[in-house]
């Protein structure tokens, strides 16, 4: 079989296949799927199939796809370890890989508006690896089959100023993830193939995807999640300008929702929703919605998670209301007072998630201000230094008292006000570790 040869070097798997790009039209390749589909059944017995891609290997070596379109299964000896899912785990089902190709999308939407089922091809993992996918304007990407999809660091680029979007469209309990793809500033749409398409009957509770999945994406404009799913996950520091639920209306579930034990919703803490503040309010409401959610499900790393989100829009909404210090001082006062407080959280730790910083800040700051005593002492060295830095914790908060009993004699022919100078050193070391502490405290905490 034609595949790429694969070695293991340092925990991972290297192609040392060079990489060639193929372009190819949305209708020539599916065509080309469809009929790899038609060729890789083997029968067996009587309305019985198996399936056997070595079948379809002459047709795509002809067609010049032999090293673009690849089928393999996790345990074979030559599998490709890139094929990872939403919790960066091998499928364990039968995939197809399409990779390298420059796709043209041109009116007619890759896979075609009709309900074709290719079963038992239906029933794999389609992996689009490396691809770019190139239109005029908005298009669609259809999947009229009910299965497993994910992009992987793909591109997504139109070739003119029209509408930049791209509708993707899926049937009831696909599965579909995103990883580091490329969308170049367009906006996304997820939508649910109609029931009457596929002949079949729609029941509320259950017609909803598997997962939709997003990790590590760029350039979206706005993404709008129509299709209803099971299992939403947002991680890996998705960039997206604008972010849309059909679960969610402005305020809470929408009314024609399901209970809240019929989906589920992960949000990274990375996450870079709306990094410009273009729809704070809309985003405000969204994030306060899913944390509702979140509360009925005794979730605390999500309620955390969107708590740093809001805390990110009522900073940026403080900011932008700023009150004259003439015509009220008081509320001068306070909207300075709230602002700092909310700059102090953003910079000493991210809103409190990030611990690194503090911690950083603590060391740092005491090893300043035991340093500080060299400006009063001539012979205090560097290892009289380390000494002082060194000396128990209990003994921490009594600077000059430390110094004493570590250089008594330099330490009593210093004048009055040296010694003041020390005291005052001394306090704003105990002030520093504490705000500092407390900080990370609540950094660790949450």
């Amino acid at each position: 079989m034609l595949y790429s040869e694969v070695r293991y070097k340092g925990g991972r798997f290297q192609d040392n296949m060079r990489r060639r790009t193929k372009s190819v039209t949305a209708v020539d390749l599916a065509d080309t799927l469809k009929h790899v589909g038609t060729l890789v059944k083997k029968e067996r017995n009587q309305g019985s199939y198996s399936i056997d891609f070595d079948l379809a290997i002459p047709f795509l070596e002809k067609e010049g796809f032999a090293t673009h379109i690849v089928y393999f299964r996790p345990r074979m000896k030559y599998s490709s370890t890139t094929s990872l899912n939403s919790d960066n785990r091998v499928y364990q089902i039968n995939n197809v890989i399409i990779k390298d190709l420059e796709i043209t999308l041109s009116q007619t939407s890759l896979f075609g508006k009709e309900y074709a089922p290719w079963d038992p091809l239906s029933t794999f993992m389609w992996h689009f690896e490396r691809c770019r996918f190139d239109a005029r304007q908005m298009d669609y990407i259809r999947f009229p089959w009910s299965g497993d999809f994910r992009f992987h660091k793909c591109q997504f680029a139109f070739s003119s100023t029209g509408l930049r979007v791209w509708i993707f469209s899926f049937v009831t309990s696909s599965r579909v993830t995103f990883q580091q793809n490329d969308f170049q500033n367009s906006s996304v749409q997820m939508s649910k193939i109609p029931p009457d398409q596929r002949d079949m009957r729609s029941n509320s509770t259950v017609d909803r995807l598997s997962r939709v999945a997003l990790v590590g994406n760029k350039g979206i404009d706005s993404l709008t999640i129509e299709c209803r799913a099971r299992h939403y996950v947002l991680r890996g520091s998705n960039r997206i300008d604008s972010l849309s639920f059909a679960e969610f209306s402005s305020l809470g579930l929408n009314e024609d929702c399901e209970p809240t034990g019929a989906f589920y919703v992960h949000f990274g803490a990375l996450e870079m929703i709306d990094p410009k503040f273009y729809k704070p309010y809309h985003h405000r409401d969204l994030f306060i919605s899913i944390r509702e959610l979140a509360i009925s499900r005794h979730d605390a790393w999500l309620v955390k998670t969107l708590d740093r989100q809001i805390d990110r829009i009522e900073y940026f909404l403080a900011k932008e209301q700023p009150v004259a210090f003439l015509s009220s001082r008081m509320k001068w006062f306070h909207y300075w007072q709230e602002r700092l407080l909310y700059a102090w959280r953003r910079w000493a730790s991210n809103f409190h998630q990030s611990w690194f910083r503090p911690l950083l800040m603590i060391v740092l700051g005491y090893a300043v201000f035991n340093g500080l005593a060299t400006l009063w002492i001539d012979g205090f060295s560097v290892s009289d230094w380390i000494t002082f830095m060194l000396r128990p914790i209990n003994k921490v908060p009594f600077y000059t008292e430390s110094l004493k009993e570590q250089i008594g004699t330099e330490y009593n022919a210093l004048s009055a006000a040296d010694k003041n100078w020390l005291r005052f050193i001394g306090i704003l070391e105990v002030v520093w570790l504490a705000v500092w502490g407390f900080v990370l405290r609540k950094a660790i905490v949450r």
